[in-house]
């Protein structure tokens, strides 16, 4: 503000240093003071200013910025008077805060993407190269934080809206292009399976042997079927099978279709983001604790669907400690109950994001059996007090 020249600003900041050309302590080129009222111009503020107070500008994310433009709108307003934004009466004072406040809040929020951003980054290439596992290694070891005052790899809010923002951006780009020729002819390909089945290799009907067409007073064809005829049931029940049998094919292609042209980069590139969203705000709702760890050993096992392959996570995720084991089947006895009950069951929900109970109870089996076999072996790290010998994690 008392770069602008501004009359009422000009007691506020010491300009005895600031000569053209020079350099202060710091090495930073310095600027001149204004000799009249020039008004805001953002050429002339020193890159350094910006950069050394970048921090009190994120504070509290933006709120504390927020509450010092106010104080000095108040007093822009009242040095301003009756002048209003007349400079040459000794007005303008509020017209520049204004000015200087906008230049602040922008830099401000640039900062704050560019901070995010580097964060994002960092966390999408562990993804694709380390995958799930070593984007929970990374994660424990970042800090966490409400405000933007940190530098890159911390979690905050700000790397959730920048993520919101980057996920919202991605789909207006993929929304506006162009369906290609083979994408449009995949649609509504799908045909579901009846009682009617005609065999495109022959041409001939299962159940023409029992069916009879006929034409009714109106002129449509009806068709009828003979039950009594011997063999009636044997097609009936073949046909249904082949038809199940060509349905479930049928949704197969479909599935393989879809993973095999998981659409385009932007796609992917959209599919990565709302991954890496969701676990931030898990990672947000549970810190670094046990309950978490049990989490997200949970999900581990819930994606693997072999018990060698759930034994293998609990033992490279749990160790050898049976105090860990007996905390992780506690929280999936939980999730069974909860599973069972009434109220998670009246829960409107896709049938993707539903608990599977049965998986959960081959979950717990796996875990009591891995448990029994470590306290009958005797090697219980946890019994001695040391709770973290013989873990990798």
């Amino acid at each position: 503000l008392a770069m602008t020249g501004a009359p009422g600003f000009q007691d506020l900041f010491d300009f005895t240093a600031y000569d053209t050309g020079e350099q202060n302590q710091q090495g930073h080129e310095t600027q001149p003071a204004p000799v009249e009222f020039t008004g805001f111009n953002a050429s002339r503020v020193p890159i350094h200013f910006l950069t050394d107070n970048s921090v009190p500008l994120r504070t509290d994310r933006g709120r504390l910025l927020d509450t010092v433009l106010r104080e000095f709108e108040m007093k822009g307003i009242a040095y301003d008077g009756q002048a209003n934004d007349d400079v040459t009466k000794g007005g303008g004072h509020y017209r520049e805060v204004r000015k200087v406040g906008s230049f602040l809040i922008g830099f401000r929020k640039a900062e704050v993407t560019r901070i995010a951003r580097a964060t994002t980054s960092m966390l999408l290439d562990k993804l694709v190269e380390e995958g799930v596992k070593g984007l929970d290694l990374i994660l424990c070891s970042m800090t966490r934080s409400s405000d933007d005052t940190g530098k890159e790899g911390e979690l905050n809010d700000s790397l959730i809206d920048f993520l919101n923002d980057a996920i919202r951006k991605q789909e207006q780009k993929i929304s506006m292009q162009p369906i290609s020729n083979s994408s449009a002819l995949n649609v509504n390909m799908t045909i579901p399976g009846g009682l009617v089945h005609v065999d495109s290799g022959t041409g001939s009907n299962t159940l023409a042997v029992i069916a009879k067409e006929s034409k009714d007073a109106s002129g449509q064809i009806v068709e009828t079927w003979n039950y009594k005829q011997p063999g009636a049931r044997d097609a009936m029940m073949k046909d249904m099978i082949e038809a199940k049998i060509e349905e479930e094919q049928l949704e197969a292609s479909a599935a393989a279709d879809d993973a095999a042209n998981l659409r385009s980069a932007s796609e992917k590139i959209l599919t990565l983001l709302t991954l890496l969203r969701n676990r931030l705000k898990a990672e947000a709702a549970f810190s670094n604790s046990e309950k978490s760890r049990n989490l997200r050993v949970l999900a581990y096992c819930l994606h693997v669907r072999t018990p060698a392959a759930r034994n293998k996570i609990l033992s490279e995720e749990l160790g050898t400690s049976t105090e860990r084991y007996e905390s992780f089947i506690d929280l999936v006895e939980g999730s069974i109950e909860y599973a069972s009950s009434a109220q998670y069951k009246i829960q409107p929900q896709s049938s993707k994001n539903k608990l599977d109970e049965r998986e959960l109870r081959k979950i717990m089996d796996v875990a009591q059996d891995a448990r029994d076999r470590i306290r009958m072996q005797g090697s219980d790290p946890g019994a001695t007090g040391n709770a973290f010998s013989g873990y990798q994690p």
